[in-house]
């Protein structure tokens, strides 16, 4: 029993020390204290989280490890440390430091508190060390903060030169530091007697003692003042006082602070300064000369009348400013003469220049000079100056005036040379000499300017007399100038010579080289004789579209009567394909009268290459050698104009080579990376090169190749590779050469590639139709031919011969109520109103109007652009059956198939 009643008092002693255990547990961790357990070692056994906030480690990081492994403690501690571990193992339950250094985890200090007590075993052994620790590092810095701050007061209250007193609420003095003792004549002890009014001037008495009581009950945060005192001498001191309030925590005043400066000896000196002031103003004022003096900061002292004069400002714009704010664009040159004078040189200058604030420029001779105060130091500047704008001027347009005439002289475009008439013993001129040439006379003569001067005119062109002596001899000698066109033959060029002369018998030539044109005058003249051929060119190209679109149209209606397989419909086919050749002449007369813009479609033009070479080489004794890549891009291009560009160059390159021989063209395909150095756009290019065996082209003629007009040929137009480079620019694509003498031409076409798929031909169907239709043309040919070609169609007709007629009739079948369906407009009417002016006046009248147009000339900008004027769509000459049936049907939105024999 003895032994269970031991066990059980022994597990209510371990349940009690377990609740203990936990509630000290609680206590550490809930503490805002660090609480801390070591053992005698000063190993961490527990850590607290207020322990982990403050140094910044964790219980894991920590335990088992002593402080002095951990480097936490400052190393002059680490004794004071030792010792506390020492004195708690000898007995010692606990032990204080009041401030101890640690490092936190990051290296920076912190400063804390620390209470230590000892944990034993009933036997007196030490078994752990409890510690708790307060951080105080932002107490500590206050309190540093704080006695720096004291310790600078003091240090300013006794050892400044100011007057410093401290007065109570009723102007009692309570402390004055030496300064203070000193400007007034008394001790400390005897200042400590006194009252503010014991010291203060009657003059100023009342109104200081009203404005320091407002100070006192917060009105006002300070009160300065300029004051007399009275020292204990009785003399009378100046001083320039300020006053403050010193108050309590709760707001209520304990003292006012006075700061004092004596000022007497400059109050004396500016009285003195003012009379000498006053003196040296007036002589200033009333100098003849220029003169303003500047203080340190270079502000405006006083200036003279004369510089208010000279520099065209007035006083009062002037008086107390910084110089530079006078004169804000102050030269770096002047701006460093200040610098050196404020340093004590004298600078001098007898010939500078200003810029006025109205912009105008002054000229001047001036000295600057330091000027010093009674000390010795240096006060300011003064300068003197005078104004030598005048004269200056008058320098400087002589100057310019021979700048201009050399600068003119020498840049002229015309050669320009100065001479000097030669005489002989009798005073008869018998030559003359150059002086002097330009740029522009060595260039355009080719002559230097060191082989020209000081040669005889006779020696130098090589001439046996003096060209235009006897010319130039009258302009010497009776001073009136000449101008007269004339060709040098000694250079080769046509001029147009001035002759002017001067005061000293010298006389010079200025001559422009019309050579250029005088050559494009005959250019011009040739011009205007192929444009009248081309205008004629397209008056017949025009009258003989009609003619084909009438025998076109007619044929293909008598094809419609006959059945495919007899020898007629042969026939018919064949006078068919021949019109068509026809048409081709017309489109190439048709574009050499007008250009034309491209009517476009995408299509492959590897036939187009073929057939338009070897057609235009037949009878020739050249032939061509083809190499066309099989997946040649397709192109969006006017196929026809195409056609002209490959047939231009072939020709070219047949030309090239009389006694005939092999042509070479290749195609292919260009993409963006292969297209280096060629100056189009970075997309997907077709490449067409035809390349010849002959002469060669000179390098000279590389520029002009494609020039209009321009031909090595005596029977050549120089229009062929000038069409073709006009052709390629409008399709977007570029033309090159390549040649050299002797090795053959090679002409490079590049044609952006279509993004677009080839449209499947259809298969010709004859497309009939009901409604009105008005046609105008002038032709009477083709009237007849399209009235039965609309008859066979299934429409009724009516036609008009120009467009005058048109609007008339149209607007009358409006009123009518038997309206046009459909209206075909030719564009061209020789003397009357074509399609272009019609279909203005139409869209007016009805906006919804059906206009087609229709022309020879299909290349014109309103065939390639019909839906901007107002058409509906557009038929070129010459057309047949189906062409005229299917764009009626897409214009009325209607047709059926013919049924043909």
């Amino acid at each position: 029993r003895d032994l269970e009643q031991s066990e059980s008092e022994l597990k209510k002693v371990d349940e009690r020390l377990s609740g203990a255990l936990q509630h000290l547990s609680a206590h550490i961790n809930n503490s805002p204290m660090a609480v801390i357990e070591f053992d005698p070692q000063f190993r961490v056994i527990r850590w607290s989280k207020e322990a982990e906030k403050i140094f910044g480690w964790t219980l894991e990081e920590v335990k088992g490890r002593s402080v002095f492994e951990m480097r936490w403690v400052y190393e002059e501690d680490e004794d004071l440390v030792r010792r506390v571990s020492a004195g708690l193992l000898n007995g010692d339950k606990s032990c204080s430091v009041n401030v101890n250094r640690n490092y936190r985890k990051d290296g920076s200090v912190i400063h804390c508190e620390w209470y230590n007590s000892g944990i034993y075993n009933p036997d007196g052994e030490l078994i752990s060390i409890l510690s708790q620790a307060l951080d105080i590092t932002e107490r500590k810095k206050n309190e540093l903060s704080l006695l720096e701050s004291e310790e600078r007061f003091r240090k300013i209250f006794e050892e400044t030169h100011l007057g410093i007193v401290i007065t109570s609420p009723s102007f009692v003095f309570e402390k004055a530091n030496p300064a203070f003792c000193r400007m007034m004549g008394y001790s400390e002890e005897e200042i400590l007697s006194m009252t503010f009014a014991d010291i203060t001037h009657p003059d100023h008495l009342e109104k200081d003692i009203e404005n320091v009581k407002k100070v006192g009950r917060g009105e006002t945060p300070f009160y300065q003042t300029v004051k007399r005192y009275i020292s204990k001498s009785g003399k009378v001191l100046w001083g320039n006082l300020v006053v403050s309030g010193i108050y309590d925590e709760y707001g209520a005043l304990r003292y006012f602070l006075s700061i004092v400066t004596d000022i007497t000896g400059r109050k004396q000196m500016e009285e003195h300064l003012r009379e000498n002031e006053a003196m040296m103003r007036y002589i200033i004022k009333h100098d003849p000369n220029a003169i303003a003096v500047y203080d340190r900061n270079l502000r405006y002292i006083a200036v003279s009348d004369r510089y208010l004069l000279d520099y065209n400002i007035r006083e009062s714009d002037i008086t107390g400013r910084h110089h530079y704010d006078v004169f804000p664009e102050m030269p770096k040159r002047w701006k460093d003469v200040h610098t050196r004078c404020l340093a004590g040189a004298i600078e001098r200058n007898d010939d500078d220049y200003f810029e006025r604030p109205d912009g105008s420029i002054t000229y001047n001779r001036w000295e600057c000079r330091p000027w010093y105060k009674s000390d010795g130091e240096i006060g300011g500047i003064i300068t003197y100056t005078e104004v030598t704008t005048e004269r200056k001027n008058a320098e400087l347009a002589l100057r310019k005036s021979e700048q201009q005439f050399r600068l003119l002289f020498e840049n002229m475009a015309e050669g320009v040379a100065l001479h000097e008439l030669i005489h002989d013993d009798a005073g008869n001129a018998k030559n003359y000499r150059i002086l002097k040439v330009n740029r522009a006379y060595e260039m355009q003569t080719g002559i230097s300017s060191e082989r020209a001067c000081g040669s005889l005119a006779g020696e130098l062109y090589g001439t046996d007399t003096p060209p235009y002596l006897e010319e130039f001899t009258g302009v010497a000698h009776s001073g009136v100038p000449l101008l007269f066109e004339t060709y040098f033959e000694p250079l080769g060029k046509h001029l147009i010579i001035s002759v002017i002369p001067n005061e000293r018998g010298q006389f010079a030539t200025v001559f422009m080289d019309i050579t250029e044109r005088k050559s494009m005058e005959e250019e011009l003249l040739k011009a205007d004789k192929l444009e009248s051929v081309g205008l004629l060119a397209g008056g017949i190209a025009h009258d003989f579209n009609n003619i084909l679109t009438s025998i076109l149209g007619n044929i293909s209606m008598a094809k419609i009567q006959v059945k495919s397989g007899r020898k007629v419909f042969d026939l018919l086919s064949a006078a068919e394909t021949a019109t068509m050749m026809a048409q081709g002449l017309t489109r190439q007369l048709l574009t050499f009268s007008k250009g034309g813009v491209p009517v476009k479609e995408t299509a492959s033009i590897s036939n187009l290459i073929k057939e338009s070479s070897v057609f235009v080489l037949r009878g020739s004794k050249s032939e061509c050698e083809f190499s066309i890549a099989e997946d040649l891009w397709p192109v969006d291009a006017d196929l026809g104009q195409i056609s002209q560009v490959i047939s231009n160059i072939v020709i070219n390159a047949n030309q090239s080579m009389p006694e005939g021989g092999l042509i070479l063209i290749t195609a292919e395909n260009m993409t963006p990376e292969n297209m280096n150095g060629i100056p189009v756009k970075p997309e997907r290019y077709i490449r067409i090169t035809v390349k010849d065996q002959g002469v060669g082209i000179p390098e000279k003629y590389f520029s002009k190749i494609f020039d209009p007009y321009f031909t090595t040929k005596q029977a050549g137009s120089g229009l062929g590779l000038a069409t073709a480079y006009s052709i390629i620019n409008k399709h977007n694509g570029h033309i090159s050469v390549n040649s050299s003498p002797g090795a053959g031409t090679a002409f490079n076409i590049y044609l952006p590639a279509s993004g677009k798929e080839i449209p499947e031909k259809e298969e010709a169907v004859l497309l009939t139709g009901r409604g009105r239709i008005l046609m105008m043309d002038d032709d009477v040919l083709l009237k007849e031919m399209a009235e039965e070609m609309l008859d066979m169609l299934g429409y009724d007709s009516a036609f008009a011969k120009d467009g005058a007629e048109a609007v008339k009739m149209y607007k009358k079948a409006m009123k009518s109520k038997k309206p046009y369906d459909a209206v075909i407009l030719d564009l061209t009417i020789p003397g009357g109103m074509g399609g272009k002016e019609a279909i203005k006046i139409l869209l007016e009248m009805d906006p919804e109007v059906k206009a087609i147009v229709f022309s020879g000339y299909s290349e014109g900008e309103i065939m390639s652009n019909y839906l901007e004027y107002g058409f509906k769509s557009m038929m070129p000459k010459p057309f047949d059956s189906y062409a005229l049936g299917k764009v009626l049907s897409e214009v009325l939105k209607g047709g059926k198939p013919l049924k043909e024999n």
